[in-house]
């Protein structure tokens, strides 16, 4: 531990890849994921703070700007990779849209409390790209994803098995206290009001809510799939120890995943990316994999048809969500999308169009056209961009026969948790918010690193 907290303020001892200033941003980005990702129990059980998750992230940037001051340089050259530079733009459009805000009389915590929670955490992509240029911290944090995954799936498990089956009061776990408590979901929070009572909640997750949990659990089990579903075995010891472990813990999990999406949170959205990766990734991967898959799926299937005790949690969950939304709207497009977006835009003031409007919200089930509406057209395409570049990005890296075997994995991982993250979008959009924001700028900061050290490589190559 002493060498991350030894600074050493001359050039050649900072700032280098192995400097002091480095290492500590490297160790401060790995606690914060781990951090974000546990913060609701972390609240409940150690330090009852909302403003735990924006500690470390402001003290990395501090570290990055002194290491910015001594290098004595900073611009946006024109060697940046596509993708470097439109989070650049994404950043630059998130401090415009502050001032436009404050310019239109929107209170100064609220303009800046949107920024934070969409915005601020791209500063990881650029944190990422400068501390794990070495395949080694890459797979630090490979390993933090995975044991992040675990936990998630492991503890709604537990959760299910004490409260749904054995009969424990859901108050057993802190962290269901802590949302009860501060949810305004919940009768009986600090607030008031609330629509669901404590004792009839659903399965919550480590995350806090169903659809919460579900969607990390999902996109973190898509950027770990290519590692517990493996091709070959011809990995070096220096990797990953998750390459190590026979194929078959790789499909117990998948099979344990499935049955948390499908039987105890039951979200719709990520039934549909589950089988999403089931089919997609082995296509990047090796062939015989989907028929594994396949088998898998219909697996679950069969076990639904032949057994009460699922077809009653499935009717259940199905009554559940007749009962949110009027059944006479459930065969239309009403309820998904209520208003006409393209009609609203064209009918915006012309700053309004490109920069969003804060009033405006889409009380439609597609988050996408929510943002869209209040961030602007300009958010969308910058936001679609890093989507189709970072996929591309993965693309090429993949194909490229220098690229090492962990780096290759690294990229098809890349492309499943972009492919979830993308498809959560169409409907709940946790990645605009903690953790799954955090985590995907750290992954396309890896991605980029990779992409541009075989891009360089490839360069000498056309030149000898």
């Amino acid at each position: 531990m002493d060498r991350y907290l030894n600074l050493y303020l001359d050039r050649e001892r900072a700032i280098g890849p192995k400097g002091s200033i480095i290492r500590l941003m490297r160790m401060l980005l790995f606690v914060h994921i781990l951090i974000v990702s546990f913060q609701i129990p972390f609240r409940a059980i150690v330090l009852d703070t909302t403003y735990i998750r924006d500690i470390l992230p402001f003290t990395i940037v501090f570290l990055l700007l002194g290491l910015v001051a001594i290098s004595g340089s900073f611009g946006i050259k024109r060697s940046y990779s596509l993708l470097e530079k439109l989070f650049f733009g994404y950043l630059l459009l998130g401090m415009l849209l502050v001032i436009f805000w404050l310019l239109e009389g929107i209170h100064v915590v609220d303009a800046f409390r949107v920024f934070r929670n969409h915005f601020f955490p791209v500063i990881l992509f650029f944190i990422a790209k400068k501390t794990l240029a070495s395949s080694y911290y890459r797979t630090t944090i490979v390993n933090i994803f995975f044991i992040i995954a675990l936990t998630l799936l492991l503890m709604s498990l537990v959760e299910y098995i004490l409260i749904k089956i054995i009969g424990y009061s859901p108050y057993v776990f802190p962290w269901n206290r802590d949302v009860f408590m501060t949810s305004e979901r919940y009768i009986g929070n600090e607030g008031g009001g609330g629509y669901i009572l404590p004792e009839s909640s659903p399965i919550l997750g480590l995350l806090g809510w169903p659809h919460a949990t579900a969607a990390t659990l999902m996109s973190l089990i898509a950027f770990c799939y290519p590692y517990i579903i493996k091709t070959t075995t011809n990995f070096t010891q220096s990797l990953s120890w998750i390459v190590r472990c026979p194929n078959w813990i790789g499909y117990s999990i998948l099979v344990l995943t499935g049955v948390a999406i499908f039987f105890i949170f039951g979200v719709k959205m990520h039934m549909v990316t589950y089988i999403f990766v089931l089919l997609l990734l082995p296509f990047f991967t090796k062939g015989k994999n989907l028929r594994k898959n396949i088998i898998i799926a219909l697996f679950l299937f069969i076990i639904v048809l032949n057994n009460n005790t699922f077809q009653s949690i499935i009717i259940s969950k199905t009554i559940e969500g007749l009962e949110e939304i009027n059944v006479n709207q459930a065969s239309t497009l009403y309820s998904l999308i209520p208003a006409n977006p393209v009609a609203d835009l064209v009918n915006r003031p012309i700053v309004n169009i490109f920069l969003g409007n804060w009033n405006y919200y889409y009380t439609g089930e597609i988050r996408l056209l929510t943002y869209t509406a209040n961030l602007g057209l300009v958010w969308f395409f910058l936001f679609a961009g890093i989507f189709i570049v970072g996929f591309f990005y993965a693309r090429k890296v993949i194909s490229n026969r220098f690229v090492k075997p962990f780096d290759r994995l690294f990229a098809i991982g890349t492309i499943g948790l972009l492919s979830v993250c993308f498809l959560d979008m169409g409907h709940y959009a946790r990645v605009m918010t903690w953790p799954m924001i955090d985590m995907l700028m750290v992954c396309l900061g890896g991605l980029v690193v990779i992409y541009d050290n075989h891009s360089k490589i490839k360069r000498r190559l056309q030149v000898l």
